[in-house]
């Protein structure tokens, strides 16, 4: 799946379930008091396979290093300071929420969908035209 494809899954997950003609065919709000872990995960692939994209494009040898790594050097290619530290914040929150402990508390509707929206930014850049 492409990173636009998988932030489209997210999203509809949030709705409450999916297209039918999307991969993943799971009615999220079905699934119980997981869906926003659900939410987190795809969210998180959108994002680190847009990262991916945009290193293919500017800088190649950037995709074999860390994620920590790459959000750091995302500032060097990306000129919207705004985007670079909402991606920032989107990876860490996501991350986070897909490792999460037993006692902690699922993220909210509304940490999400703030996540998704910089993974959505990061899916339609440009990084050619800049």
């Amino acid at each position: 799946m492409t990173a636009g494809e998988l932030a489209a899954a997210a999203r509809g997950f949030m709705r409450g379930g999916v297209k039918p003609d999307a991969q993943v065919k799971i009615y999220a709000r079905g699934i119980g008091p997981i869906w926003p872990r659900a939410v987190a995960l795809l969210g998180r692939q959108a994002l680190e396979q847009g990262l991916d994209d945009l290193w293919a494009a500017v800088a190649p040898r950037v995709r074999g290093a860390s994620l920590k790594a790459q959000l750091l050097c995302l500032g060097e290619f990306v000129p919207d300071e705004d985007l670079v530290s909402r991606l920032r914040h989107a990876w860490h929150g996501l991350s986070h929420a897909c490792h999460h402990q037993v006692y902690e508390l699922s993220p909210t509707e509304a940490e999400l969908s703030t996540w998704l929206d910089a993974v959505d930014r990061l899916v339609t850049h440009d990084p050619i035209r800049k």
